[in-house]
């Protein structure tokens, strides 16, 4: 690509800003809880970004006036432009990296963040309609999705209703790309709309006496198309559908919206979400797994106890907690287990989570905070972003699209995956690291607040130094916290483990001190092991001496390497085939491996009595020097075949292997 286009992929607010194709991020979980069910009277709504993993997340300002009247906003795949009608409000949004892989959709996805105006926003839970009304009214290809529609909304919209209307305008005027939920609030209000189809969307404004979880399906239920104060629709909400016919009505004469739009079935994943979300905010509910159809829009039960933000925050880590389930983050896992492994909320995938917090007593510019993680908040703690903002640490708005030891989201991404590399010794003592550091915000979030209330009432400019300062103080401590647990952490775990089939072996080999990472983050299982990295793993099993073995053994052994002692070592105790040369650096084959290790073995005193003739498909192929210590492995349970009964003796062995055969021999 060239740099000119480089440039317009950025879209990083300039007079000609450029966006992607959006592709649906089917696993975002949303959360609103009506200021009623509050215990100190705030509006909460929310939601996880899920789609991939190692994706760059920033948090990121924009001044006022950044974006010029008149400029566009376009979107190269898809050709959607939106023409700024006046110059853009000062915000502070959540983006993906601008320099992301080619292979990877090239979008701002500006994502959520607080304008001057006082507007939380959100964009977007991603949803399918049912094929039906997708007939009847296509997606525009050109049309908004959630790629765009953030950035425009948080450079204008003056309210949460406002923001609606702009968006619904938006819709009627250029359509809709994709299926989406969104949710918007300011000091009086919050708004919650579902675009089905290419034209037709709802949105209420949301009771406060209710609570929500929408994962990536449509729950919107009864509404009456007639309360014009309190639904936006669209115009055709009811042709459309009933040309489809899957015009639906509730027993009390209400379009069905969830019915007439939405999919017949309730996605597996979906379900396993807004269950397990429903019974965390509300642990009396009796709403079984299976029911037919899940509410938007719920009470708390008898005995439930009002909602506080911890409680808000914490269901964005709930993995199926306390349920007869499974949690699985690994699609061909559950596939594999449909009835006992389930998607939870709280995700490895998760590339970041926001809770917007309307509360009393805030200016109405300035109506709340937006807490944050950039990364999956199950080991990265929450903290709160206040709306007047100026600016974020160079860690958090670090833009590099891989791996940095400087980015906050890479960091903290790391840590993830780190813990879930091996969840079952390092997921509680974490989780505790990171939730008590959340315990002493909390502790001394209300002075805080105080005091920039106080500023703002007299000095707007003076109170967003203070909040950004403060921002930036908490910023800083949590990328702290994160480098104190990535260095602890890389001890015990690697980062690449997650779901591999050796993983518990290659954790009991790291913490036997038998084998060691490739790099402090990167066990790197796949990779080939060389001769050298082999020995040295039999020399610690066998708790070599190596200050006896430091005279050089052999003329292809490099002094001074992690290797030599025991490189030399095996040369002495002729634990290498004759016809293998003592280069460590090679990778060393199966059938050498089963020489060497059958070597090991009886030079630690196994007996070789009891064997039993052993057969392979592919038996011509192995060497004769090593035919009688790949039986001897055999018969002791400590080697196996590839496939098709074949031993494939000339083949490399991958670390994971070596792994997995290491485990054995303490069986």
């Amino acid at each position: 690509m060239k740099n000119s286009k480089k440039r317009l992929l950025i879209a990083g607010l300039a007079s000609s800003m450029v966006l992607s194709m959006a592709v649906p991020t089917f696993a975002c979980t949303g959360i609103i809880v009506g200021k009623d069910l509050t215990t100190d009277g705030s509006f909460i709504f929310g939601r996880t970004e899920d789609y991939q993993r190692n994706r760059t997340m920033r948090l990121v300002t924009h001044p006022r006036g950044e974006i010029k009247k008149g400029d566009k906003l376009v979107d190269v795949n898809n050709g959607f432009t939106y023409i700024h009608k006046e110059d853009s409000l000062k915000f502070f949004s959540t983006p993906d990296s601008s320099k992301k892989p080619k292979d990877m959709e090239q979008g701002v996805y500006d994502a959520a963040g607080y304008n001057e105006a006082g507007v939380g926003i959100f964009c977007t839970v991603s949803a399918d309609p049912s094929d039906e009304v997708l007939k009847a009214d296509p997606f525009v290809k050109d049309g908004v999705n959630e790629a765009s529609m953030t950035t425009f909304l948080l450079a204008h919209a003056k309210s949460a209703r406002g923001a609606i209307e702009l968006l619904a305008k938006t819709i009627d005027e250029q359509g809709a790309s994709m299926g989406d939920i969104v949710a918007f609030g300011d000091q009086d209000e919050v708004w919650y709309m579902e675009i089905y189809t290419g034209h037709q969307y709802v949105a209420i404004k949301y009771p406060a006496d209710k609570f929500s979880i929408f994962p990536n399906d449509f729950w919107l239920g009864g509404v009456d198309l007639k309360d014009k104060e309190n639904v936006i629709a669209s115009k055709d909400i009811v042709e459309v559908a009933k040309k489809a016919k899957t015009y639906k009505e509730t027993a009390d004469g209400l379009m069905d919206m969830a019915g007439s739009y939405g999919p017949k079935e309730i996605a597996d994943t979906s379900r396993s979400r807004v269950w397990s979300g429903i019974h965390d905010l509300d642990p009396n509910s009796k709403l079984p797994y299976d029911a037919k159809r899940f509410d938007l829009l719920n009470d708390l039960s008898e005995g439930s106890e009002k909602i506080d933000i911890t409680h808000a925050l914490n269901v964005f880590r709930n993995r199926l907690d306390g349920t007869e389930f499974t949690p699985s983050d690994n699609k061909a896992e559950r596939k594999a287990n449909p009835k006992t492994h389930k998607r939870p909320i709280g995700s490895i995938n998760t590339m970041q989570a926001h809770i917007f917090q309307i509360k009393k007593g805030y200016p109405k510019e300035a109506p709340g905070l937006m807490w944050m993680t950039l990364g999956s908040p199950l080991n990265i703690p929450w903290i709160p972003i206040f709306p007047d903002i100026n600016d974020s640490t160079p860690e958090a708005k670090n833009d590099s699209p891989v791996y940095d030891a400087n980015s906050y989201y890479w960091v903290g991404s790391s840590v993830n995956d780190l813990v879930s590399g091996n969840r079952e010794a390092l997921g509680e003592s974490t989780r505790k690291t990171v939730t008590d550091f959340e315990a002493k915000i909390m502790k001394d979030l209300p002075q805080v607040e105080k005091e920039w209330i106080e500023l703002y009432s007299k000095d707007k400019a003076k109170a967003a130094e203070f909040s950004t300062a403060k921002t930036m103080e908490w910023e800083k401590e949590v990328f702290d916290l994160e480098k104190g647990l990535q260095k602890e952490l890389s001890q015990v775990s690697k980062a690449d483990l997650i779901d591999h089939w050796a993983r518990n072996p290659i954790i009991d080999a790291i913490n036997k001190k038998l084998m060691v990472g490739t790099s402090d983050l990167k066990f790197s299982p796949n990779e080939k092991i060389t001769r050298g990295e082999f020995i040295t793993i039999l020399g610690r099993l066998g708790k070599v001496d190596t200050k006896k073995y430091a005279e050089v053994k052999d003329k292809n052994i490099e002094a001074g390497k992690f290797y030599t002692e025991y490189m030399n070592w095996a040369v002495e105790n002729k634990l290498l085939p004759k016809t293998s040369k003592a280069m460590a650096n090679e990778a060393i084959t199966r059938e050498e491996m089963a020489y060497t290790l059958a070597a090991y073995l009886k030079l630690m005193g196994d007996d070789t009595s009891t064997l039993k003739m052993v057969v392979f498909d592919d038996q011509k192929e192995i060497s004769d020097w090593a035919l009688g210590e790949i039986e001897f492995l055999v018969n002791k349970g400590i080697l196996s075949g590839t496939t098709n009964n074949k031993f494939s003796p000339k083949a490399n062995l991958t670390r994971a292997e070596v792994a997995q055969i290491i485990s054995k021999l303490n069986k």
